[in-house]
């Protein structure tokens, strides 16, 4: 009597657990099963009774076929923590399942006990969860696109409206004073027209290099140069523009250090570090270029001692219409140093930048030579 109150005692306990309850013996076979085991699966339990555990989970099923043997090494998987497997209900549906295992001894012969869950609406849950952080990853990409062409848009705006008013005024002046002005005078506007007219071109080449997404490099046009001659040339091309009221310092090997290139995209990568940085620095403080050669690579830096750039930008930098937060009124598209990335990349070469704030940046460009 006793131990039948213990055996209803024990069944009411399990029938009332959330969790389905199976026990199996070595065969697969199962003898008995909790009210919810028998809810999860879609049976009546009495239903259940002596069939084979395959039935309800497939991925057990063909582990018979090779004796007891293949089936217990399969549930030593299961023992512990368990595992996420596939069920199968009465009506054939397929649902996800965790089922964990335990192996009781009794007398001569081995019984299984398994507890499983219903993993369908947890995966629901998970599914909603991840289509909501793709929705918000989407929508990030969205607003950020959305963001890049109003700096776009704004920067480009502004940036056009400043040569056009000063071609504008020259015009104005060459129309209404020409007659009056001395020869000199004149040139001075036809060379403010000159220098506008190439700073627009220069903002529309940029735009145009940057949106060719089908550029590979394929249509480089590419030839072995000094490199030392080649930067020495650029520096002192950059000094003149600038009537050498801005110092510009190069040091390189006293070597000649070959490079495979194109010496015009990568006149305009150097050309927008070099320029960059004459804008962010102050007047008086030069802008250094320094090539050095080691393991069969060219190392270019280009250092500045001007406003910086703050950590949290570093990130987005060569990104395009990216600028630095710190930029103020100074005047720029966000296009320079991504074009500089995509030409130093092309040539199988390199571009990173390091910089403190108020103390200076330097960007690095390393090059494959021809020398090894």
């Amino acid at each position: 009597m006793e131990l039948e109150t213990s055996k209803q005692l024990l069944q009411a306990i399990l029938d009332n657990l959330v969790d389905g309850i199976l026990t199996f013996d070595e065969k697969g076979e199962i003898q008995s099963v909790n009210r919810a085991g028998a809810y999860i699966f879609g049976y009546a339990a009495d239903d259940m009774i002596g069939q084979n555990i395959g039935t309800l989970i497939p991925s057990l099923a063909y582990q018979n076929t090779n004796g007891n043997g293949s089936l217990k090494a399969q549930l030593e998987r299961l023992k512990g923590l368990g595992d996420e497997l596939e069920g199968q209900r009465k009506d054939g549906s397929a649902f996800p399942i965790y089922v964990a295992t335990n192996e009781v001894k009794l007398d001569h012969h081995t019984l299984y006990t398994a507890t499983i869950q219903d993993f369908t609406e947890r995966k629901f849950m998970e599914s909603q969860v991840l289509d909501k952080e793709r929705l918000n990853i989407e929508l990030d990409k969205e607003r950020e696109l959305r963001d890049v062409k109003n700096r776009f848009i704004s920067m480009m705006s502004h940036d056009l409206k400043t040569p056009l008013a000063a071609i504008r005024l020259a015009n104005s002046m060459l129309r209404n004073y020409g007659d009056r002005s001395s020869a000199e005078e004149k040139q001075e506007t036809y060379d403010t027209i000159d220098q506008q007219v190439e700073h627009l071109t220069e903002m529309i080449n940029d735009v145009m290099t940057i949106s060719r997404q089908d550029f590979t490099g394929a249509e480089l046009d590419r030839q072995i140069i000094d490199l030392e001659t080649y930067c020495r040339d650029i520096i002192e091309e950059l000094q003149l523009a600038y009537r050498m009221k801005r110092r510009l310092n190069f040091s390189g090997t006293d070597r000649r250090i070959e490079a495979l290139i194109d010496v015009k995209v990568m006149r305009r990568a150097l050309m927008n570090l070099l320029t960059n940085a004459i804008k962010y620095s102050p007047e008086g403080k030069p802008v250094n270029m320094e090539l050095t050669y080691a393991d069969c690579q060219a190392i270019l830096k280009v250092k500045d001692q001007g406003i910086g750039i703050p950590a949290d930008d570093l990130p987005r930098l060569f990104d395009p219409f990216s600028r630095a937060s710190n930029v103020g009124n100074i005047q720029g598209t966000g296009l320079g140093l991504a074009i500089a990335k995509q030409a130093v990349e092309l040539h199988g070469g390199t571009i990173s930048v390091e910089s403190k704030l108020g103390k200076g940046t330097t960007f690095t460009i390393t090059l494959p030579t021809e020398d090894c």
